[in-house]
């Protein structure tokens, strides 16, 4: 059920809280698809600093094995959360139950960083733990070391409370590559057609779909952006990869790989996902076409490199251009797009 991570090596402790600094054992829960795990490095970060010799436990989905993997400097150990009804109506209770009877863990800390709590506050009060904190949505509810939902992007709302804690922390994103990422992507079947030219990267998602013109609009922006670059289409359903004049449609690919293809890439256009975040890790300028989701959460705006066009009634491309071209000339990319 758990999985044990090499132990970085020590870094220094800056936060203030002393019963922090001190903890042999912090869990923290989280058990949000991996895109928007990413959001959470900096909370993490900000516990490693604080508190160099725990053990820093990953309560997560199953899905987000292979992200603590890949933070293991920041992530020890993790344990794959098997689900409860009031959070995923397809979980079943008894499977949540053996998990808290065969968890026999007391952490020091154990610290909810999934959302403002409503639900998974009295979910986490199962485990074991000898200090809590994590978010609340009234203030009624606000005690110990819980404090109210902020607003704010989500790599700055998990900071406040971290701050809280004495963690402090900076909300830079990161998203490290390694050998078996850039490998992988150059065994992709479609990989010798992009050759050496430069392109662009476009990351499908399933809502632009939608009836109120976006998948129009974003298919009139590819084809201006193919007549400078190189397009490769991701996360398709097509069968297998194909390649359609400057268009190359390639299957979905694993973050690692992903992250790959984004760093090389002028620009990115994706929905409010993974993708977008780890294009804002690499300082690869980006546009986030928001479709369904909370764009003050999931979107930065003090950044002309990562802006936003909110696509949730009607989608705008001509700004979604004057957008591409304010990222791409803040990134020092794309020339004189």
């Amino acid at each position: 059920m758990s999985e044990s991570f090499t132990n970085p090596s020590s870094v220094p402790a800056y936060g203030q809280r002393s019963d922090l600094r001190l903890a042999s054992h912090i869990g923290v829960f989280r058990a949000l698809p991996p895109g928007e795990m990413i959001c959470a490095i900096p909370a993490f970060r900000a516990l490693r600093n604080v508190a160099p010799g725990a053990v820093i436990t990953l309560i997560g989905a199953p899905s987000a094995r292979a992200f603590a993997q890949r933070f293991r400097c920041y992530i020890d150990e993790f344990l794959a959360f098997p689900g409860h009804p009031d959070l995923d109506g397809r979980a079943h209770r008894d499977e949540f139950n053996n998990f808290v009877d065969y968890l026999n863990t007391r952490f020091d800390w154990l610290i909810q960083l999934h959302g403002d709590g409503h639900v998974t506050n009295s979910i986490l009060a199962r485990f074991k733990a000898d200090h809590r904190a994590g978010f609340v949505s009234h203030p009624q509810a606000v005690e110990g070391d819980f404090i109210i939902y902020p607003s704010g992007h989500e790599s700055e709302r998990l900071l406040t409370l971290m701050r809280h804690l004495g963690a402090e922390g900076h909300p830079r994103l990161e998203w490290p590559i390694t050998e078996q990422d850039h490998d992988e992507l150059m065994h992709q079947s479609w990989r010798i057609a992009l050759g050496k030219e430069p392109y662009i990267v476009v990351d499908t998602d399933r809502t632009w779909r939608g009836a109120n013109g976006l998948r129009h609009g974003i298919d009139t922006l590819v084809e201006r952006l193919a007549s400078q670059f190189i397009i490769v289409v991701t996360n398709t359903n097509a069968n297998r990869p194909r390649s359609d004049g400057r268009t190359i449609h390639a299957q979905a690919l694993s973050p690692g790989a992903l992250g790959a293809l984004i760093s090389g890439a002028r620009l990115i256009i994706a929905a409010e996902s993974g993708a977008g975040h780890i294009a804002h890790a690499l300082s690869v300028p980006s546009l986030t076409i928001v479709t369904g989701s909370d764009p003050e959460r999931w979107c930065r705006n003090d950044d002309p490199r990562h802006p936003y066009v909110d696509a949730r009634m009607v989608f705008d491309a001509d700004r979604a251009w004057t957008l591409i071209g304010q990222a791409t000339r803040a990134g020092g990319g794309c020339g004189g797009m």
